[in-house]
């Protein structure tokens, strides 16, 4: 509430600079309150407290809240953002906020870790499922983590892009 205080003015006018890095401030701040509310939830369903909200939803736009969200970052850091999605991919049943928060959330450490190239965000049938899957050409995921990551997410790692 300060920072949103002193960007309003309410203890005089800033500079140019002073400015800047209150609003540098606020989005941490942001980030950080949106990852608490993350952790929240996540320990709200690991304690089996709350049940995935499931509806149907076109497997397209699972992604489309974090690609909107995320690609002006992404190109920001000089980063290309692509999409690979078939037209013909089906509705499945979601929880839609808790998906867009995973892809948002793998976009979000793809562009943490890679300095140059692209991260990539592809949604492909998979038998009954529907698998969204983010790669970039990062660092990749040390090898050590992989075993600690959801027995649900296939992994695939090659030399150039790694997935996550």
């Amino acid at each position: 509430m300060g920072v949103h205080l002193l960007l309003e003015g309410a203890l005089g006018e800033l500079t140019d600079n002073q400015n800047e890095e209150l609003q540098a401030c606020r989005q941490d701040c942001e980030r950080l309150d949106k990852l608490m509310r993350d952790l929240l939830d996540l320990s709200k369903i690991e304690a089996g407290e709350s049940q995935p909200q499931l509806a149907g939803v076109s497997a397209r736009d699972l992604r489309s809240m974090a690609v909107k969200e995320l690609r002006p970052q992404v190109e920001t850091k000089g980063l290309k953002l692509s999409v690979d999605a078939p037209a013909d991919l089906p509705w499945v049943m979601a929880d839609r906020l808790q998906i867009e928060r995973v892809v948002s959330n793998l976009v979000i450490n793809a562009l943490r870790h890679t300095k140059q190239g692209e991260i990539k965000i592809s949604t492909e049938k998979r038998d009954n499922h529907v698998a969204v899957s983010v790669s970039d050409t990062g660092s990749g995921i040390p090898t050590e983590y992989l075993p600690h990551i959801t027995s649900a997410a296939a992994l695939h790692r090659s030399p150039r892009t790694k997935e996550r």
